[in-house]
């Protein structure tokens, strides 16, 4: 359609710049919320791009582990600065999750059912995972990615769900606060990403040597900054 003119790369491009922007915000100037604000855009689009990615990716159990073992190269620098899991380690799950889904769908009625009953009890244990661990957004960032991918086909309802847990998850946040603030409502902002997920091409291939810049650039980029902050 004539509006979709945006490409994953650039979109991705966003995400990237967007995370750069809160995590300086973060670390630095923790007290210009408009830097959180615009940062609020990266996760929804990178949750987005998970899902796509399994989608074409021809070989998914590479995908899975190319992610997997940025998530653990990208861990020693995040644990310098954050605590908990960084957030390729909830892709990471979130790529399992959408395994044991779409593995099913070649399956017989019974055999689908059980794996179906298997994938609910695997998302129990990732979520307790999660919350153990403190994984980056928690059971938010592992349904995301999964909400993206089953309804793929169907924008309305996609963007729909989006709405919907993203307004779970602050809800959840905000349980036992007393003292309400600006900050609590942040993860709001995330949905302004709608508007750009909105204007998407899948037709638009992207660069194969940029997947590789989208690989790096994380752990690359936690890296810089633990070294800026020690300066």
């Amino acid at each position: 359609m004539k509006y979709q003119f945006l490409s994953r790369d650039v979109l991705k491009l966003i995400a990237i710049l967007s995370m750069l922007i809160d995590h300086v915000g973060k670390l630095f100037f923790p007290n210009i919320l408009f830097l959180q604000i615009v940062g609020r855009l990266a996760f929804p689009i990178f949750a987005f791009f998970i899902a796509e990615g399994f989608y074409y990716t021809i070989n998914k159990v590479k995908y899975f582990f190319t992610i997997l073992v940025f998530a653990v190269i990208a861990q020693i620098p995040y644990n310098f600065l954050w605590h908990g899991l960084n957030v390729l380690f909830t892709f990471s799950c979130a790529l399992f999750l959408l395994a044991l889904w779409d593995g099913a769908k070649k399956l017989a009625l019974t055999e689908k059912i059980i794996l179906r009953i298997i994938s609910l009890f695997v998302l129990v244990v990732l979520i307790c995972l999660s919350l153990l661990t403190n994984m980056d957004y928690g059971w938010y960032g592992l349904l995301l990615p999964v909400f993206f991918f089953i309804f793929r086909n169907h924008v309305i309802t996609k963007f729909a769900i989006f709405v919907g847990v993203t307004v779970l998850y602050i809800m959840q946040n905000l349980w036992g606060v007393v003292n309400l603030c600006f900050d609590n409502f942040l993860q709001l902002f995330a949905l302004l990403s709608i508007m750009l997920l909105a204007f998407y091409n899948d037709s638009y291939k992207g660069y194969k040597q940029l997947k590789y810049v989208f690989y790096v650039f994380y752990p690359l980029h936690l890296v810089i900054l633990l070294l800026l902050t020690l300066i």
